[in-house]
């Protein structure tokens, strides 16, 4: 009776030693998702613009010029899409002239709703992580891919013991196109965070693989392993 007692607790003490394996597999394997919301900053329209359809904050659709030129004045303010557009009554309203960038007084409207202010947002960002144990590379995958992305922020960790590393990046569209495979951080020590940002106008990213590379120093050993690699996409909506 004492030995099947001590079998059957053996039992347990294995799946939950499979158990805990598992779930670290799993964790290494899996990047983890961590999305921020854009922030918008509120600007006042240079006139009251010709609009209906709501009051308040709306979607920027029921107004002259619609949202594409509403989105086009703040990038022009160098901000990086519009978010959404402020709908009052107003005594005089005017139709959206000039440009997008540069608006003028069109056609008089009259009395009526009228466009009078815009929240313009500037960048979203994402970011997804992969952690390892003294492994190769480590990769990187979103949710989805992510397009116009003007910033990538490499971070890591080299693994080893009295070694020195940088991080090495290779940037993927979903289709497999590679957008750069060199992205550089600086060397830092093992067990140590490298972390840079680089300037990527237009990118398009899915996925991003690391690597380890030395300094390139005959005296100092170069570590080969990676134990943690994070990425962060700065993009525009």
């Amino acid at each position: 009776m004492a030995s099947k007692s001590k079998t059957t607790l053996s039992n347990v003490m294995l799946i939950a030693l499979v158990g805990i394996i598992s779930a670290s597999i799993f964790f290494t394997a899996s990047p983890t998702q961590f999305t921020g919301a854009a922030t918008a900053t509120v600007v006042a329209m240079p006139f009251p613009v010709d609009a209906w359809g709501y009051a308040g904050w709306g979607d920027c659709s029921t107004q002259d010029k619609g949202k594409t030129w509403a989105n086009n004045y703040c990038i022009a303010k160098s901000y990086v899409s519009v978010d959404s557009c402020y709908h009052e009554p107003k005594g005089d309203r005017w139709k959206w002239s000039g440009t997008a960038a540069y608006p003028k007084k069109g056609v008089a409207t009259g009395p009526g709703t009228a466009f009078t202010k815009v929240k313009c947002a500037t960048a979203k960002t994402v970011s997804a992580s992969a952690g390892g144990n003294s492994v190769r590379s480590l990769t990187v995958i979103f949710d989805k891919e992510y397009t116009h992305v003007d910033k990538i922020t490499i971070e890591g960790i080299p693994g080893g013991e009295l070694c020195v590393g940088r991080i090495n990046a290779a940037v993927f569209r979903a289709d497999g196109v590679v957008q750069n495979n060199n992205l550089n951080t600086g060397v830092v020590d093992a067990h140590r965070t490298a972390k840079s940002t680089f300037n990527t106008p237009g990118f398009s990213v899915k996925k991003v693989i690391g690597f380890v590379k030395g300094d390139g120093n005959v005296l100092t050993p170069d570590c080969a392993s990676l134990d943690y690699l994070k990425v962060t996409l700065t993009y525009r909506v």
